[in-house]
């Protein structure tokens, strides 16, 4: 069995319960079942995302150096990264 780990970073780890969330997987998957598995899974995250208005504006997704959509696929033995979006400027 391969494993798809999802890495969190910022306010999504303490809404995951922790930096590392593993899923036991043999084929590839798109980041939106990923996703849908982690709701189910973890209703502070779950909670979270049901208010957002748009998914992408709350998670900044990617794997390796790719930036991922929702559609974007995930191949066993890769790592998702979730982080929320930072802003700011300068003081």
């Amino acid at each position: 069995m391969r494993f798809i780990k999802v890495k969190a970073f910022g306010h999504i780890r303490s809404l995951l319960g922790g930096g590392e969330v593993v899923l036991a997987r043999d084929e590839p998957l798109p980041v939106s079942a990923i996703l849908e598995q982690l709701k189910s899974s973890y209703p502070p995250f779950s909670a979270y995302l049901g208010q957002q208005q748009e998914l992408l504006d709350a998670l900044m997704i990617g794997a390796g150096s790719r930036e991922m959509q929702l559609d974007s696929l995930v191949q066993p033995g890769e790592e998702l990264v979730l982080a929320t979006p930072v802003s700011g400027g300068l003081i």
